[in-house]
């Protein structure tokens, strides 16, 4: 596998921590309610399946192309776990708050679709939110490989 593709996986996987910080901005200087709050999460949502869409015809497997491009987002995950159950809190440096900037685009959608909401902890929310990520990823994916594709790539 050429070096670019994990490369440029990594950094379009490591896109969200950006927007995070964006939507960070908007939420604490209120400019936005819960209905922008939505339309931001739409929004990411759709150009996630775009980024699935286009990166479907790079000739990779599948299973590899999804570990990368989420890599950041395991991570992140894993992250907010380790600082939730194993230190009892958030980290007040960038390692807590990057988890939660990378999740937060996501978040309204995310914790609509949460059936565990009633737990109230932010690693289940985020657990919720990266599935929904692969999922619309893979979408995006299958749709470039049946639509775009006359000869189809192994996956």
């Amino acid at each position: 596998m050429r070096v670019f593709v994990v490369v440029f996986s990594l950094l379009l996987g490591s896109a969200p921590i950006g927007l995070g910080y964006y939507v960070n901005n908007i939420y604490m200087n209120d400019d936005v309610g819960q209905a922008g709050l939505m339309m931001i999460s739409v929004m990411f949502f759709l150009v996630w399946f775009i980024l699935g869409l286009l990166l479907g015809g790079i000739k990779v497997n599948i299973k590899i192309s999804v570990l990368l491009i989420h890599f950041v987002g395991i991570a992140c995950f894993l992250s907010s776990v380790i600082q939730e159950d194993i230190l009892g809190g958030y980290l007040m440096n960038p390692i807590g708050f990057i988890p939660q900037l990378y999740f937060l685009p996501m978040l309204k959608i995310a914790y609509n679709v949460d059936f565990f909401h009633l737990i109230h902890r932010m690693p289940t929310t985020f657990f919720v939110t990266l599935v929904l990520m692969m999922i619309v990823y893979i979408a995006g994916w299958q749709t470039r490989i049946r639509v775009f594709s006359t000869k189809g790539i192994e996956s």
